[in-house]
């Protein structure tokens, strides 16, 4: 439970198997909150020296806004399921600068080859990444 009206992410997340306009923008707009969460928690981990789970934070956020934009393009409701920006029509306005940030905020997960950790980010990239998805007001954004 994060204290969200007492409702944890999986069930605000939870859609009816065919929703309609109005299910569709509140399963998009719960997407854009979550991925704001997220990039204020990567924020705070950031500050505390935690760079790898601040670096899954950032790409998880990023996974949440493009499976926010798919939504209406898919025309169907927004799922949990992760979204990839080749799902993008061509002709979408955020879908380079979401390509960027995908590839900007992968990071390896788990365990590299020898059982070693992967190493952490750099910590001005993550930074700026980080920055450049909010806005002045410190929301998430494209913009």
């Amino acid at each position: 439970m994060d204290g969200y009206h007492g409702e944890s992410d999986e069930r605000r997340m939870k859609l009816p198997a065919k929703g309609g306009p109005v299910s569709r923008r509140r399963a998009i707009a719960n997407l854009l909150r979550l991925a704001d969460t997220d990039l204020r928690d990567a924020r705070v981990l950031m500050r505390n020296g935690s760079l790898r789970n601040a670096a899954m934070l950032q790409w998880s956020a990023v996974s949440r806004m493009t499976t926010a934009i798919i939504a209406p393009e898919r025309g169907s409701s927004a799922n949990a399921t992760v979204a990839a920006t080749e799902e993008l029509k061509d002709g979408n306005p955020v879908k380079t600068r979401l390509k960027a940030l995908e590839v900007a905020s992968y990071c390896q997960r788990g365990l590299v080859a020898g059982g070693c950790l992967q190493d952490a980010p750099e910590v001005t990239a993550l930074r700026d990444n980080i920055e450049s998805m909010q806005n002045r007001g410190g929301m998430v954004s494209l913009w």
